[in-house]
């Protein structure tokens, strides 16, 4: 690549990117931008200068270590406008809304869906319980959740960001070289993250399933299976269906847990209608605590067994990082 600094060359031309944001919303001078039909930044190179920070906030093969779990929990809500939305509990969501009605938050960066086709990601401001209950539910493509952190930093000084691991790392990066894009996020909400996936791939859970893309309301990884809810019926197809569109980006990341973040959450080790939810920080542990005082939430110690589990898939990931990566 020669003296070549940009993420163009080093990241997204060889189809590693995640299309997380950090370099748009990192980059001087403007040389990238969204562009969501390719699910990948486009790249103007007559603008470029070769500076490299789009590279050193990219969180493409940059590891941390984990901090110690300080707790761990399974939690449903007890907002039934949320139950009815959520994925598995609920948590996210009704933390959520509790971080806003206590002022710990003033807006929420979370990702919606498209208003053409439900499923479909679409990175949103949330500044209200509407907006929030909303955005309920797990979306598997990709979306530039931290483009919009420009935004939300100029209109208030505490925000809340639910993203997966890429995320959470480039967040991390962020707050070291350009801080004043991370100092406003005052709750950090991980999302416990195997692998995500090409938009084609939503597609052809239609095709198996016998339905449009645009009838298509939910679909929940469990197991060995993807279970799909359409406006007319439901049904399910084996997940390994979707490896062809799983993005190469997440071959290479060895992050399950989302530890970066201040609470993380997801299904694995809990069981339906319940979510697994880790405390990596003081304010996270907080958080949950005003939850837990409005009533929001139900909550329970996570059993070893259950932790174990969910340990358990981390390490995998971590393994299936480490061969893709001796092969590149």
């Amino acid at each position: 690549m020669g003296n070549l600094r940009n993420v163009h060359a080093l990241r997204i031309s060889r189809n590693l990117c995640s299309y997380c944001g950090a370099c748009i919303l990192a980059c001087p001078l403007k040389a990238l931008e969204l562009d969501d039909e390719h699910c990948k930044p486009s790249f103007h190179s007559h603008i470029c200068v070769n500076c490299g920070l789009c590279v050193e906030v990219c969180p493409t093969f940059k590891e941390f270590e984990c901090v110690e779990l300080r707790a761990a929990y399974a939690a449903r809500t007890l907002i039934p406008e949320v139950a009815s939305r959520a994925q598995d509990g609920g948590f996210t969501t009704s933390l959520l809304i509790a971080a806003l009605e206590e002022g710990t938050v003033e807006a929420a960066l979370v990702v919606s869906s498209s208003s053409e086709i439900p499923l479909l990601p679409h990175p949103i401001l949330a500044s209200s319980r509407r907006e929030v209950i909303g955005a309920a539910g797990s979306k598997y493509a990709y979306t530039p959740i931290l483009s919009l952190l420009e935004e939300a930093c100029s209109c208030y000084d505490a925000v809340a960001l639910v993203g997966l691991p890429c995320h959470l790392r480039a967040l991390r990066l962020l707050s070291s070289l350009l801080p004043k894009y991370a100092e406003c996020v005052k709750l950090a909400i991980g999302l416990f993250c195997y692998e995500n996936f090409t938009r084609d791939a939503l597609r052809v859970v239609g095709e198996l399933i016998g339905a449009d893309l645009d009838s298509i309301v939910r679909v929940s990884i469990r197991g060995r299976w993807v279970e799909v809810e359409t406006k007319a019926r439901s049904g399910r197809v084996p997940l390994e269906s979707l490896e062809p569109y799983t993005r190469p980006v997440c071959l290479a990341c060895s992050d399950y847990l989302a530890c970066l973040s201040d609470v993380s959450v997801g299904g694995t080790g809990s069981s339906q209608g319940w979510s697994t939810v880790l405390v990596w920080s003081e304010r996270g542990m907080k958080a949950i605590e005003a939850c837990l005082k409005r009533g929001y939430i139900e909550l329970r110690t996570l059993s070893k067994e259950s932790l174990n589990r969910v340990y358990r898939v981390g390490r995998l990931k971590r393994a299936r990082a480490e061969r893709y990566l001796r092969g590149i």
